[in-house]
């Protein structure tokens, strides 16, 4: 239970700074899916959601395409899973 209070701190958290800008929907990119569901659930309507890895795809061969590298640019957060835990960062900061 601890965990999933930390998950959604960490996401939301994210969400809050990247709110202080002027533009209407946040752009965040979730690594695979279920991570692209829980920032789903975090930011609602207030966040477009990019998956990078498409379902069905390894992370660990996937290479991105030229349009997901532009996409993810565009991003003002990136959440992946890390050996670390939850992850939740600008793009320029991973």
């Amino acid at each position: 239970m601890t965990i999933n209070k930390l998950v959604f701190a960490t996401i939301a958290a994210g969400l809050w700074i990247c709110s202080l800008s002027a533009s209407p929907k946040i752009v965040a990119v979730g690594v695979i899916t279920p991570v692209s569901a829980m920032i789903r659930a975090v930011g609602g309507d207030s966040v477009e959601v990019v998956t990078l890895v498409p379902p069905g795809s390894s992370p660990h061969v996937f290479e991105p395409s030229p349009a997901v590298i532009r996409r993810l640019s565009q991003a003002k957060l990136v959440v992946t899973i890390s050996n670390l835990g939850i992850l939740a960062a600008k793009p320029d900061q991973l």
